[in-house]
């Protein structure tokens, strides 16, 4: 991004630290930046000549991401979905998870989903998801920080998630929207099991949710 956006998110970041739980009264865990897809954002300057994505290029890519996001006090940064649309995304991932601490990535399970559907499930990117779980699991015992299964936690399988969810690993940016956003990820399971429980509905439970959220 730009320097102007750079400044942004500086200002965001010691923001809303200060703000939220001042006026929300809610304790900030992390604050957390998506991105857009990687295999978009690469997919011409980091191919191997075939339509590939390099494995080097993109773990460099999310190496000079973790260093910025670093230093201005984002504690995780999300790089996207690999995608069946990008040869070679999928591959990427266990190498990034290995030389990073605290970047994110997704797998995505399903045709793009849009603002009537959900997507259609691929196949292939069901079985390309499964090996970069191997993939990570193999690995897990060269660094610290990938040990007991912690590589696996920022590595999700996902299906129909739409930009800006605020959940990670799955969260990333839209590429066509240039607007800044923000959203805020409640750790409250217990919340969702008081609200379904006796819920009639999806919808209905859905309903309760929103009103014990607020």
């Amino acid at each position: 991004c730009n320097s102007a956006q750079s400044s942004r998110f500086d200002a965001f970041s010691s923001r809303v630290r200060e703000v939220v739980p001042a006026t929300a009264q809610l304790e900030v865990q992390t604050v957390r930046v998506a991105l857009p897809p990687f295999g978009e954002v690469l997919s011409d300057e980091a191919s191997d000549g075939g339509g590939e994505l390099s494995v080097r290029s993109v773990v460099a890519y999310a190496q000079r991401v973790e260093a910025w996001a670093k230093a201005r006090s984002f504690d995780c940064v999300g790089l996207g979905p690999a995608s069946q649309r990008y040869p070679g995304s999928f591959e990427c991932i266990p190498e990034i998870v290995e030389k990073t601490t605290s970047v994110f990535c997704c797998g995505e399970m399903t045709d793009r989903p849009d603002a009537s559907s959900s997507g259609s499930i691929v196949v292939d990117a069901v079985r390309a998801s499964a090996r970069v779980v191997r993939g990570i699991a193999d690995i897990s015992h060269r660094q610290e920080h990938t040990a007991g299964g912690l590589g696996n936690l920022r590595f999700a399988a996902s299906a129909g998630v739409r930009p800006f969810c605020p959940f990670f690993p799955a969260s990333y940016a839209s590429s066509s929207d240039q607007r800044d956003s923000f959203g805020i990820g409640f750790q409250c399971a217990d919340l969702v099991i008081d609200a379904f429980s006796d819920a009639c509905s999806i919808d209905d439970g859905c309903a309760k949710l929103q009103q014990l959220i607020e």
